[in-house]
Formats: structure tokens, sequence, C-alpha cells
């Protein structure tokens, strides 16, 4: 204590004199060290934070898994009514098991309609997560059955809907059509599983349900002292014997247990954030050298100062204990101001956010944040300072006392600033190529979908549920009303209606996968392919823009009988022969009957598939809207205008057949593109953004090293001009200098960047992750901007008075 004192003033006092130094390196670490926050902040509630339940530690998720899943798919299979019921029968290793399933409700109490997100739960499952209703009860057993009319509702629906009456519990509310009696109000902030803001009850029976239909999502509870690794084996054998009991639909079936947080995010998004987070260490590796080269400076212009205090008695120790006192106050100071420029990053990467993220992940700093960024900092001052601390506690005293004494030693640390500032440059050069890569891939998976005019287009949503929509021949019939009113319209160039979207919106829906199977292509039951499957109108693929590329869409009299025709789209055709030659082809849908192929569709993808966000298949299938009805309804309108300025029209339409249908999801079908896209749009921007501060960063490295070389060499440069040298050569000669730190930089990223982004192999689309046109451009833009950072140096080395300088020597 007696020496940290006074090393301290010390180090205040030399900062204070070197201020624009400081807070250059203040800045640096600034940047770097918020880069880091901003990037785990974001992917902290995703991967680290606990969840805001009781005991999380304890909260499992269960899956169903395939001897042959793997990779991304693997443990994403739901469980059926009966699997459920028997897992939650059999199994000893946990307290108790709740199930849900997602779902919406069209909500027309009060006011406008409108349509809500819920779910459809068991009455343990609020048990299971320890949440109790802030007002009035959850769900007792005996409601938890087939027709049951209770709910459940959630403070923000209790608020906007109900002005926050205390009173609300016995009070109704009329969901698709029925009237449900609130029992209870969730606190605030609660939205389990992600959106919801009405709870029913999920209602399950024993000896009721199909096997095969899996479709609800479970969570359970460990037994205190009890092992995931002891429920694993448990609810194997549990899997083992229900496979043997039922080998039609649960042969080769077994179970999966894992932490509820870890199967919160799909395989790839957890890659991305990984990356995410290297990228940002990267930054903070750049920002580092940086500083660790001012502070070399630094210590260049105190050498004499240090020889003085050595030779007046002054211990090493407590010269290098200085060096780390200033490191420690500029990078704790950089530290504090990364911790706030980390935490308005995150808040401004989830304001500008297309979707909501789940209640549950909010980017707000805490303990873990607090910490992460204490341990970075720590950390980064260690790494900044003992370089210059080590070379200041080994300078020669006699050599630093003589007059010259200032150039002895300059070539070596010359040399490690070289060293620090090529490793700069290959880190930034890393990072541009990744970026590239990833914004190419998206680019390119966002361009393939191949529709028309999505700008022209209008979409919305409607659910067509309750008691009056429950005969599908009805809810046809108002299908084909209300696209007659649409056409009729001066405004309507085409008007379709489908089960889902071209693009899967996480507010919209979107699609749903069934097997098939091909004529003549027999398959086993357990390995036949999926296709993502559309139940359409007749004029659907013209509303929304979906090529036809061989044959014809549907006509009207199969439209209006739901014949057995199919529309499928390239990829799929190709199973038939491709082309024309698919044409008069059969498949046949889950066992289904078999459907003739009338059309070849081009395909459409989804650009967040890229990051494996999606597990949409590839082949896709069209069948007439009339073969299912289904209950929930995509609108696709082809105006003349802009679409938006349909909307009041369209709304107006679907009430005056029924006004108490809620119309939803108003948006262009090229703004569902982009929303569909957000994950992989804001990656592509996060790296893109991180990439560019790199090279920031490397450039300020390149410019020091190379003003510090030229004002070392100034003498040099004197002599050079007075014996005949021209401006020209001294430019060359300086910015040779810039070019030969490029040069060895782009050579060590180059062979960095063949390793680390093979890890983005499974991340691109149309783009290799060493493609040669990539790594070249960044190369060369890595050296020209390393050549503008030399210019200013260069520019002052060519104006260099050799009578100045030689006199200065």
């Amino acid at each position: 204590m007696d020496f940290a004192t006074p090393s301290l003033r010390n180090a205040v006092r030399s900062l204070r004199r070197d201020k624009g130094l400081s807070l250059l390196a203040v800045l640096c670490m600034g940047l770097g060290i918020g880069t880091c926050v901003t990037l785990f902040t974001s992917i902290n509630p995703w991967l680290f934070r606990p969840l805001p339940y009781a005991a999380p530690d304890r909260l499992m998720g269960l899956r169903q898994t395939l001897p042959e899943d793997g990779g991304e798919s693997s443990g994403r299979s739901l469980l059926s009514e009966p699997d459920f019921l028997d897992w939650q029968a059999r199994a000893r290793s946990f307290e108790s098991l709740g199930a849900f399933e997602r779902t919406e409700y069209n909500l027309s109490t009060e006011g406008e309609p409108e349509r809500v997100p819920a779910a459809r739960i068991t009455a343990t499952l609020l048990p299971v997560l320890g949440i109790a209703p802030a007002l009035g009860r959850g769900f007792r057993p005996e409601e938890d059955r087939k027709g049951s009319h209770v709910a459940v509702i959630g403070h923000g629906l209790w608020q906007r809907r109900l002005g926050a009456d205390p009173g609300v519990v016995g009070r109704t509310l009329r969901l698709d059509g029925r009237l449900h009696t609130i029992l209870g109000v969730m606190p605030e902030r609660f939205a389990f599983p992600e959106y919801a803001e009405v709870w029913t009850p999920l209602g399950l029976e024993a000896g009721g349900g199909n096997r095969a239909d899996r479709r609800l999502d479970v969570v359970a509870r460990l037994r205190p002292r009890t092992t995931v690794a002891q429920a694993q084996a448990e609810l194997e054998g549990v899997a083992a014997a229900l496979a043997r009991e039922h080998p039609d639909t649960n042969e080769g079936r077994s179970a999966l247990v894992r932490p509820y947080l870890q199967g919160l995010a799909p395989p790839g998004v957890v890659r991305g954030m990984y990356l995410a987070l290297g990228a940002g260490f990267f930054v903070l590796m750049i920002a580092s050298a940086n500083v660790a080269n001012l502070l070399l400076v630094k210590a260049a212009g105190r050498r004499r100062e240090v020889a003085v205090r050595v030779a007046l008695g002054a211990r090493r120790v407590h010269v290098v204990r200085q060096f780390l006192a200033e490191t420690a106050l500029l990078v704790g100071a950089g530290g504090g101001l990364g911790l706030l420029l980390g935490t308005l990053g995150a808040a401004r990467l989830e304001g500008s956010s297309l979707v909501q993220p789940p209640f549950w992940a909010r980017f707000e700093p805490d303990v873990r944040v607090v910490a992460f960024c204490v341990a970075v900092t720590a950390v980064s001052a260690l790494v900044v300072g003992l370089v210059p601390a080590l070379r200041a506690g080994r300078e020669s005293v006699v050599e630093d006392l003589k007059e010259g004494g200032r150039v002895g030693g300059g070539a070596s640390r010359a040399r490690l600033g070289r060293l620090l500032v090529v490793s700069e440059l290959a880190a930034a050069l890393v990072l541009l190529i990744g970026a590239a890569l990833m914004v190419q891939s998206f680019e390119r998976r966002y361009r393939s979908d191949s529709l028309r005019d999505g700008h022209a287009v209008l979409t919305a949503r409607l659910a067509l549920a309750g008691d009056a929509y429950r005969d599908p021949d009805r809810r046809a019939v108002f299908v084909e009303e209300l696209l007659r009113r649409l056409a009729a319209s001066p405004e309507v160039v085409a008007a379709g209606a489908g089960n889902a979207l071209p693009f899967r919106d996480p507010f919209t829906g979107g699609w749903w996968a069934t097997t098939f199977e091909v004529d003549g292509q027999p398959v086993e039951a357990r390995r036949a392919p999926r296709a993502a499957c559309f139940t359409v109108t007749r004029a659907y693929t013209d509303a929304a823009g979906i090529a036809i590329v061989a044959g014809r869409a549907f006509q009207p009299e199969e439209e209006a009988e739901g014949r057995d025709v199919v529309l499928v789209n390239e990829a799929l055709a190709r199973r038939l022969g491709g082309g024309d030659r698919a044409l008069g082809g059969r498949l046949r849908l889950a066992g289904g009957p078999w459907l003739r192929v009338v059309g070849v569709t081009r395909d459409v993808r989804d650009a967040g598939d890229m990051l494996l966000v999606d597990t949409k298949p590839s082949e896709q299938v069209y069948v007439p809207y009339r073969t299912g009805a289904p209950l929930d309804l995509a609108l696709a309108v082809r105006t003349r205008s802009h679409p938006l300025r349909f909307a009041e029209s369209l709304r107006a339409a679907v009430r005056s057949l029924d006004p108490a249908l809620p119309l939803h999801s108003v948006y262009a079908l090229d703004e569902v593109r982009v929303r569909s896209a957000w994950v992989a749009r804001l990656w592509g921007q996060m790296l893109s953004q991180v990439a560019v501060l790199a090279l920031i960063l490397a450039l300020l490295g390149v410019y020091g090293v190379v003003a510090y070389s030229v004002s070392q060499r100034a003498h040099e440069i004197g002599i050079r001009v007075a014996v005949g040298a021209t401006r020209g050569e001294i430019l060359r000669l300086v910015l040779g200098d810039g070019l030969r730190l490029a040069a060895q930089a782009v050579a060590v990223g180059l062979v960095a960047a063949t390793f680390l982004t093979r890890s983005l192999a499974r991340l691109l689309y149309g783009v290799g992750a060493l493609d040669p046109v990539t790594l070249a451009g960044c190369a060369l833009a890595l050296v020209l901007a390393a050549l503008v950072a030399s210019g200013g140096p260069a520019w002052r080395g060519a104006r260099v008075d050799p009578v100045v300088a030689l006199r200065a020597e």
C-alpha cells in the first residue's frame, strides 16, 4: 500500500501531462470493450442469463428424437398427447411435467376485434414454471378438460382491453366466438412461451388423441438431487418401452432431456452468436494493440526520465509498477466508457430490431454483463501494460543517460510496434472477409426467391375461427365471396388466399411441412421426404408473384371441386424428371390420395434459412384451397398503386362479411420478406459494422507507426533531401513502409481466414468460405486503406526541411 499510492499519484500526473495520448487510449479501449459488451449483452439472455422462473436450473425441455436426427434438427420433435401422458405417468425423475401448444385467438369482447397470441396449457404448466397469477388463480385439474371455457390473461391485455379493472376475475372474454371466464391475470412482462396474452386449458384426456400427431412442447422440473444424465437415462427407457408397445408410431423414437434455456435458440443461431462475440474480441484485440503501441511510443520519450530515476536509487519494480498503474488507469477508464457504450449499443440494437424479442430476452445489463466487462477490462489491462512495463524495466541506464541514447533500442521498439500493427491489420482482414461472405450470402439468398414485384402486393392474415366456420364448406364460401369482392375493385390486379405467405414471418405464421411420396419411387415411412405445403386459391400464385415456369395454374372447376391436382416447385419437379417432364406425374401427401402435377413454380426460399433459423424444406407443393380449407388465411392482393393504400378497403370487405373477424398483420409483401430475414440481416449488419470499426482502429495503428517512423527518421530524410532526393521519392519511401505493413498483414490474414471462415461454411449460401474474389477484394481494400492511412505521415515527411532536421540532430 505504501508503494501503491505514490505510483497512482505519479501515474495520474503522467497521464495529465499527455492528455491527447491518454484520451486517444481511453477512446480506443472504450470502443473495443464497448463492442464486446454490446455483443455479450445481446446474446446474454439466449445463452447465459437464467430464465425468469423459479429455480430455472432445474427446468428441463423434453423432446423426442429419431435415430437419423443429428446436426441442426436433432431434438426438435414435439410430443403427441398420448406420448406426453405416458411420459408423465412413468417418469420419476421429475417433480412435474407440463405441456403447451402455441395458438392464437380472435378476441371480440369489446371494441375492435383483434388477433391475440395465446397458448393452450396443462393445469400443471404454471406450477412447473413456478409462476402464479398476480390476480386470481390458475387452472385447477378439473378445469383442464376439453370444453372448459376458462382463461388466464396477460397483464398487457388486462390493461389494454379491460381498463386494468381490479375486479376482472369472473368477467368474460369472447375468444373465437365463445365466452371464456377470466380466472386470473399474470404478472407484468410474463408472456410464456414468447408473446402469449391468453392461456386456456389444453384439455388432454387419457386414451384420446393421435399418437402420430406431435404438436406439444413439454417442460419438466427435475427433482432435487436428480441429475440431467439420470433423467435422460430414465426417459430413454420410457421411450424404448413405448417404441415396443406402439411400433407403428414410436419405433426408433428416443428422448432428449436438456436445460430449457438450451432449446430456445436453434443451433445455427447459437453458432452465429458465438461468431459475433468472437468478432467483438477481434476488435478488442486490435484496440489493445493500438493502446500498447501508444504506450510504447510514450515509453520511448521517457527513457531518460526512467534512467535518471534508476540512477538515483529507484528500484526497477517501482518503475514497472508505475507503468502498470498508468495502464490500469487508462484501460479502467476505457472499461467504464465501454460499459456505457455497450449498454447504449445493446439498447440501440434491440430498438432497431423489426421483430420484438420474446418477453424474457431483454438486452439489459445485469451482473453477468458487468462481470464480463470487468473481466475483459482486467485481461486487456494486463495484456496492454505488460510489454511496455517490462521493456521499461530492462532498459540500459548507461545508454539512456548518453546524449544519443534516445535512439538506442529504437529498432527493437519499432519492430515490436510493427508486429502489433501487422497483427491488427491481419485481424481486421479476417473480419472484413467474414463480413463480406455473410453479406453476400444474405443478399444472394434474399434475391433468390424469384417473386415478381413484391412492392405491389398487400398481404394480411385472417383466422376463420369459431363455431360459424367449423364446416370447411362454410369457410370456402367465405373465402370465395371475399376474393370475388376484392377482384371487383378497379384497384386490384389479382387476389388470392392460402394457408401461408411465401415467406415465414415470426408474427404472421408460415408454411407447414408434410411428407410426400412420388409415384414409382417408394420410400420407408420414417424416411419419407418432406415438402412445404401451401393450400391456395387459383389466383394465389399470380397475386403473390410466384411464377409458373411449366404447365398452368389451377382451373376454376379444379378449384371449385377441390380436385386431386397439385403444383410443385422446381426442386420437387426434379424428382419427376424436371420441367415439362414433371407434368402429369403423380405424388401423394402424408398417405392421402394421388395428386396429378399440372404446373411447376419457381422456388421460393426464406432468407432466414441461411442461418438455419428455420428448417423449411426446399421442396414445395401447392394444392387447391378446398382440399383442406384451413382456418388460418394469408391474403395476397396485387394492386395497381401502393398496396397499403388498399388496406382500409380490404378491412372494409372483411368487416362487411363478418364484423367479428379481425384482420391483422397487414403489410406489403416486401416488408414481410424483410421481416422474415431480420435475423440474417441484423447479423450481417452487426458483423459489417464490427469489421469497419476493426479496420478503422487498425488504420489508426498504421498511422501511428508510420508517423513515429517518420519522426525517428527525420535526420535520415533531411540527409536524403540535402543530397537531392525529391518529394516524390520521399513519399514513395514512407508509403512503401505502410505498404510493407499491409502486405505482411495480408499474408498473415489470408492464412488465418482460410481456417477461421470454415466455421461459416454451413451458414453461407451461393458463395464459398474461400471465395477467391472476396479474398482478393478484401485484401486489396486493406492495402489501399493502409496506403491512405500512411498518406498523412508521408506528406509531412516529404515536407521536412533538411536544414531544420540536421540542426535538430
